[in-house]
């Protein structure tokens, strides 16, 4: 039983991975035709676009990883299907409520994969490539420690971390 529990895991969890990887590929394909719209810009040439995507691949695996279980799931059991390996399963005596739980505990891994990815990998990475897309999108903006700087005119403004889009903590502004 327990053979059969990890065969049907494995084949489960392998088409779920390929699913994401093919839709995080086409995802940041088209993330880098977008970006292309930037490049030449400040400092953002092609390599920093590439930088830039390879810090925001976290997010997409995060907000994909729900769609790639559904698709992967279906495509795994329907592989096992046309092979007629489910048949077999069954034919041993494995009920299909056992099936189902066992397709369940492989999707249970990947909800802590999720968690994982999103709680820790996703923020910082997120972060960090926001700051330097804004560092090399702008001659006039500096990240220097923990804040940004920039220049208008002969004012700087130094921000030491934005809690929202209209919340700024810290901010200090020199003539």
């Amino acid at each position: 039983m327990k053979v059969i529990s990890a065969y049907l895991q494995k084949v489960v969890i392998g088409y779920i991975m390929v699913t994401l990887l093919v839709i995080v590929v086409l995802q940041t394909f088209f993330a880098f035709v977008d970006e292309m719209g930037a490049v030449g810009q400040g400092n953002y040439g092609t390599w920093s676009a590439i930088y830039y995507l390879i810090l925001t691949t976290p997010r997409r695996i995060y907000e994909n990883l729900a769609i790639a279980c559904l698709i992967g799931s279906l495509l795994g059991l329907g592989a096992l299907a046309s092979n007629s390996e489910l048949v077999a399963i069954r034919a041993a005596g494995v009920s299909v409520g056992r099936i189902v739980r066992t397709v369940i505990q492989a999707g249970m891994l990947l909800v802590i994969l999720t968690i994982i990815v999103g709680e820790f990998a996703m923020p910082p990475m997120e972060r960090m490539a926001w700051k330097y897309k804004a560092v090399a999108l702008s001659k006039e903006i500096s990240a220097v420690g923990t804040g940004f700087w920039a220049k208008d005119q002969n004012q700087f403004i130094q921000v030491d971390r934005a809690l929202s889009n209209d919340v700024l903590m810290k901010t200090t502004m020199i003539e």
